[in-house]
């Protein structure tokens, strides 16, 4: 994501967890940009804020309550064409309620809208883990998804780590042509 945004740009962390994304964002737009970080949990939006403002980074981020399947209606309509990028970190809070979990129907529906929403040359990013039920079904979705896209407008790739586990996270990235 270093190499898309710059300072002044927009981002969003469509599953903001404990906000360790939503930090890097806010540090690479600075004083002049926005993020927007978007989570189901209400735990997740305190420990954000808290993560933000120990780091002075509280300004530059709204943080939202909602699922990133409604993502069109959780940003402001004047980002779309604008959001230099977007980052998905699917599966469960990290030490939080296990049973509230990204999904395929939920994030397929986030995608649709994250390639409408995304600038020309902007990026998103999706860590799908796939140690959970249902992790390896939605990293599979997600995979179809980004190679369907038209090659003429988006580029697609995929990283799964080579190690000695099976339940890695795959790293997947679609750019907007």
């Amino acid at each position: 994501m270093s190499e898309v945004l710059e300072p002044g740009d927009t981002a969003i962390d469509a599953t903001m967890g404990n906000g360790y994304d939503t930090l890097f964002l806010a540090s690479r737009v600075g004083n002049f940009g926005k993020v927007y970080a978007i989570d189901i949990q209400p735990i997740a939006l305190e420990n954000t804020r808290q993560r933000l403002f120990s780091h002075g980074m509280e300004k530059h981020v709204s943080l939202v309550l909602g699922s990133h399947e409604n993502l069109s209606d959780l940003v402001p309509i004047r980002v779309i064409g604008h959001t230099k990028t977007i980052m998905f970190n699917l599966g469960y809070l990290p030490r939080g309620d296990k049973k509230t979990k990204t999904s395929v129907i939920t994030t397929l529906a986030a995608l649709k809208t994250a390639v409408k929403i995304i600038a020309v040359s902007g990026r998103i990013t999706i860590v799908a883990y796939t140690g959970h039920c249902g992790g390896k079904e939605e990293a599979e979705a997600v995979k179809a998804f980004g190679k369907s896209l038209s090659n003429n407008r988006y580029q697609f790739s995929m990283e799964i780590p080579k190690t000695r586990g099976r339940n890695v996270p795959w790293l997947m990235v679609i750019e907007k042509k």
